[in-house]
């Protein structure tokens, strides 16, 4: 193959040398042109731009990189002042204010409860929407106090998690006490609601300051860090309704003893009414039984049985009051009355023969003569 030969640059023709020379002094002449046009128009820019130039490129090595160096640093010192006085209260303002709406959002049952009229039957509702309350405040304060440094302002999310803290432990607490309402209401004590009353007070002002300082427009109901008065009332309606028991239960027994009373001087009465007409009857006095009796009574009674030509071979000898029975309102007054036969033998003599008979009386009271009365006899 034939070898191609170039030319050297010592043997480039010499019209390509004149080219080469024409186009640099071209070129030349055009940033002359340029520069001087710069000058003319913006000499401030041209003189500043030219003086940097010159100014950087004759500083030593080692003063370039320090000036560099802070550089870097001083963006990164920015950086740092912009996220601890920017994002740092921005990041922190925009938990406390999402966790705060929570704390107002998950106490609307509690609110509810301590608002309305004490109810005995729903403490235990009461004393689970606290428990239930004391858990929520519980996660908020261990997410508060686990937030970055950093990132959030550990002194306002620490101090925000402390406040969830006690508010869950006062709320925890007061339900303990609540609970013992349906067991003995005599064990909560004077000085366990004084505390608490204490404790509510201290928390409704350490909350209302925090919310003031953090700008946080939901507020608490403030009477729910009154759980101490909320549970005072549930105390005294209890023991008012168990005093209003215990006077209804002291009175049912006095009605109870008085009916029993009544009763006994009622059946006394009777029996003494009793006493009289069967001893009346058995004597044969007319007046003496008619005094026993009822008017109804008196207009049908066989008075004739009480005469002695009635009375000659079978008549009363004695008698025994057996009982004494409430009846409804009135009684039954039941008796045994001997009776003697006589007969005659086939021999003549006279024989007598003893039979009890019982008799039961219905015995009435009689509101015009406030007394007890026979009112007839009952078959049996």
């Amino acid at each position: 193959m034939a070898k191609l030969s170039l030319p050297s640059k010592k043997e480039q023709p010499k019209d390509l040398n004149s080219y080469l020379k024409t186009s640099e002094e071209i070129s030349d002449e055009m940033n002359e042109d340029i520069e001087r046009v710069v000058q003319e128009d913006f000499p401030s820019i041209s003189s500043k731009g030219s003086k940097s130039i010159k100014f950087w490129s004759n500083w030593p090595k080692k003063k370039k990189v320090l000036a560099l160096a802070s550089t870097i640093l001083s963006s990164i010192i920015l950086l740092f002042l912009i996220l601890f006085f920017v994002i740092r209260p921005a990041k922190t303002s925009s938990f406390i204010k999402a966790s705060w709406h929570e704390v107002i959002a998950e106490s609307a049952d509690l609110d509810r409860s301590v608002r309305s009229e004490v109810n005995l039957e729903g403490t235990r509702d009461v004393a689970a929407s606290l428990d239930k309350y004391n858990q929520k405040l519980a996660s908020i304060s261990y997410a508060a106090k686990g937030k970055s440094s950093l990132m959030y302002k550990s002194g306002t999310t620490n101090l925000y998690g402390d406040i969830t803290s006690k508010m869950g432990e006062y709320f925890s607490d007061s339900a303990t006490i609540l609970v013992k309402s349906d067991t003995d209401i005599s064990s909560i004590s004077d000085s366990e609601l004084q505390d608490l009353k204490d404790r509510g007070e201290y928390l409704k002002n350490k909350v209302d300051d925090f919310r003031k300082s953090n700008a946080l427009q939901e507020e608490l109901n403030p009477d729910i860090f009154a759980l101490d008065q909320y549970i005072q009332d549930v105390k005294l309606t209890s023991e008012e309704i168990a005093q209003e028991r215990e006077e209804e239960e002291q009175k049912k027994e006095a009605e109870k003893q008085a009916a029993i009373a009544k009763d006994n001087k009622d059946k006394a009465s009777v029996q003494t009414v009793g006493e009289t007409y069967l001893t009346a009857f058995v004597n044969g006095s007319e007046d003496g039984v008619r005094s026993t009796l009822t008017k109804g009574y008196q207009g049908e009674y066989d008075y004739e049985s009480l005469k002695a030509e009635r009375r000659t071979n079978f008549y009363p000898k004695s008698h025994r009051i057996v009982s004494v029975e409430k009846d409804s309102a009135n009684y039954k007054l039941t008796a045994s009355v001997t009776y003697t036969s006589i007969y005659q033998d086939s021999e003549g003599n006279n024989i007598e023969t003893v039979q009890p008979i019982t008799l039961i009386y219905r015995v009435i009271f009689v509101e015009s003569t406030q007394s007890w009365k026979i009112d007839g006899q009952i078959d049996r």
